[in-house]
């Protein structure tokens, strides 16, 4: 699993334009400090009664304005993003890192991060609290099998 993504999707706000989804990011700003724009999503319906695969379904409109974009907003490291367009809010995270705890020869637990990748930082600081890894320079993570 790369990441994991929660949505919702609503009428759209009619309201909503480009102006309020800058006081949307100074809302989350300092935690997403990165932007980007994109073309809105069209709206996905799920129908389950009577649809065939073989049905094709076409959609056009006609439009007075340019449509809101979808506005992206990142943290710094462009590992969580939340997506903003006026029918819908998606928030992506990036997977779960797997984690077990063994003890050593010693007796005292070592977490061990199996997927290879950083340890979050909040997951760091309750790992560190609980005795089950060492203290190390932020970023760094225990290497597989460790």
């Amino acid at each position: 699993m790369v990441e994991r993504a929660l949505g919702i999707q609503f009428e759209p706000l009619a309201r909503l334009d480009t102006a309020q989804l800058g006081l949307i990011w100074q809302r989350f700003r300092d935690r997403f400090p990165r932007t980007e724009t994109h073309p809105p999503l069209p709206p996905a319906v799920e129908r389950f009664e009577g649809w065939r695969p073989s049905q094709l379904e076409v959609q056009s409109e006609v439009a007075e304005a340019p449509p809101v974009p979808r506005l992206w907003l990142l943290d710094e490291a462009g590992t969580e993003l939340i997506q903003v367009q006026p029918d819908r809010f998606l928030r992506n995270l990036p997977a779960p890192q797997v984690v077990r705890v063994r003890l050593t020869r010693t007796g005292s637990p070592v977490a061990v991060i199996k997927s290879g990748g950083k340890v979050p930082p909040r997951l760091r600081s309750t790992l560190e609290q609980l005795g089950t890894m060492p203290r190390s320079p932020p970023g760094m993570s225990l290497a597989e099998g460790a």
